[in-house]
């Protein structure tokens, strides 16, 4: 078994790479095998997959030389890169998987490139730690959106892992050496997945906001100097109760999620107002009702007809904005004030 190029359009290279792939994949050892043909899709579409890489970091050079080779093996297990100086060595594992699921394969490789290059803050110590790995995954399933190829394989979802753990905060403890499926990238996964889904900001703005923590991320994001792991931690524990975790769909993004109590300033609500106000929320996207003893904060999220992402409304304890959209209730088309005393944020109205 040895690498080879036979079959492959150009002799396996493009602008950016220099594919090969085993020869125990196709003939004339395996006549019957996925190559050359595999590779060859690869090769047809990995340019333009670079160009969309290119575009999310806001077409920064990268720290290596082209071209890079790309290592097709008959093993599985996923991918890994190499690096030494200025010479980049990527190895993708497929087993009998897809030419998209290489493809996928190699962008959460290539994206890692990037964060390093970048250096905001993404990328760990010698490899892409538990931030940088949140990351890659999140952008290689936005790949997969992207070019319509639906949701990352079964085996590579990894929020769960979090949400089936105690549920510690590595949203502001994050590992710089960490980059395995584990509760700590899973947290990282499903806190970009947040960012982006429930506060509504765009892949271009995430990977541009870049900081030693993912709280610092959702800070450089927002300009909101608290701490948001408790309302991110708080508002999965109250949909996902216990350790229970996500079992459908993009099982890494559950969002956008509500989450609805009754405030400060009047501390009983009638069942007729609770009603209406969860009544009036049939529209908007799943506002679940959610009371606290003691509660001193009121919270609805409202997805837009045909929006691909949420508008958030949120209010927080002391009356803190939790999302850079501020300040007005909304219920389903009709504004509803509740009486307070604080100063609320600046609102938009709508």
């Amino acid at each position: 078994m040895a690498p080879t190029t036979n079959g492959l359009t150009s002799g396996g290279v493009t602008a950016h790479y220099a594919f090969t792939y085993d020869d125990s994949l196709g003939p004339p050892a395996n006549p019957g095998g996925p190559e050359p043909a595999r590779t060859n899709a690869v090769i047809a579409g990995c340019e333009a997959d670079f160009t969309l890489m290119a575009g999310w970091f806001g077409n920064i050079a990268l720290d290596v030389g082209f071209t890079i080779p790309v290592n097709v093996t008959q093993n599985s297990g996923g991918a890994s890169w190499s690096k030494s100086g200025s010479s980049l060595t990527v190895t993708i594992n497929p087993a009998n998987g897809s030419a998209n699921f290489i493809r996928y394969l190699l962008v959460a490789e290539m994206v890692e490139q990037y964060m390093r290059a970048q250096g905001l803050g993404w990328y760990g110590s010698g490899t892409e730690g538990s931030e940088g790995e949140g990351l890659s995954r999140f952008l290689s399933a936005q790949f997969l959106l992207t070019n319509g190829l639906g949701n990352p394989p079964s085996g590579f979802l990894n929020s769960n892992t979090w949400l089936s753990s105690s549920r510690a905060d590595f949203v502001n403890n994050i590992n710089l050496t960490d980059d395995g499926p584990d509760a700590i990238t899973g947290c990282a996964t499903l806190f970009i997945w947040y960012l982006f889904a429930q506060l509504g900001f765009t892949i271009n703005q995430i990977a541009a906001a870049g900081a030693s923590t993912l709280g610092g991320v959702y800070r450089n994001l927002t300009g909101d100097t608290a701490d948001p792991f408790p309302f991110f931690k708080q508002l999965l524990d109250t949909n996902f109760p216990g350790t229970s975790t996500v079992t459908s769909g993009n099982r890494d993004n559950p969002f956008p999620l509500g989450m609805l109590s009754f405030w400060v300033d009047k501390s009983t609500y009638g069942r007729d107002e609770v009603t209406d106000a969860i009544a009036s929320s049939s529209n908007s996207a799943a506002c679940a009702a959610f009371t606290a003893a003691g509660s001193t904060s009121a919270w609805c999220w409202e997805r837009r007809s045909g929006s691909r992402t949420p508008t958030l409304r949120s209010w927080t304890e002391g009356v803190r904005r939790q999302a850079r959209v501020g300040g007005c209730w909304r219920w389903a088309g009709r504004m509803r004030s509740y009486p307070r005393t604080r100063r609320s944020p600046s609102s938009q109205s709508t």
